[in-house]
């Protein structure tokens, strides 16, 4: 697999359970009311814990969904949009450098 110009394997992904940056998924639906947000590849590597765009902590979103259906983003950030919200006002801000 390649990210960027680097070459990795697939433990290198969290596949457990989606990671996204609250203030991008914030910031997207002030844009377009809908839940549909993006997600970022770079959200899910494992050694990446900040938003490159914003410094802010990256969030593991709970989900209830059977295993293949926990891949759909759109249903999951819907379920936990009330914590996405509080953690978007209030990020944790670190060092940009430690990310993409």
């Amino acid at each position: 697999m390649l990210i960027g110009d680097e070459v990795g394997t697939h433990t290198l992904i969290k596949k457990s359970a989606p990671r996204v940056c609250p203030v991008c998924l914030v910031e997207d639906r002030r844009q377009d009311d809908r839940f549909g947000g993006a997600g970022h590849v770079a959200w899910n590597i494992i050694s990446i814990h900040r938003c490159h765009l914003h410094g802010a902590e990256l969030m593991t979103l709970v989900t209830e969904l059977p295993h293949m259906k926990g891949y759909d983003l759109h249903p999951i950030i819907r379920n936990n949009w009330p914590l996405i919200e509080e953690r978007a006002a209030t990020p944790t801000e670190g060092k940009p450098e430690t990310s993409f």
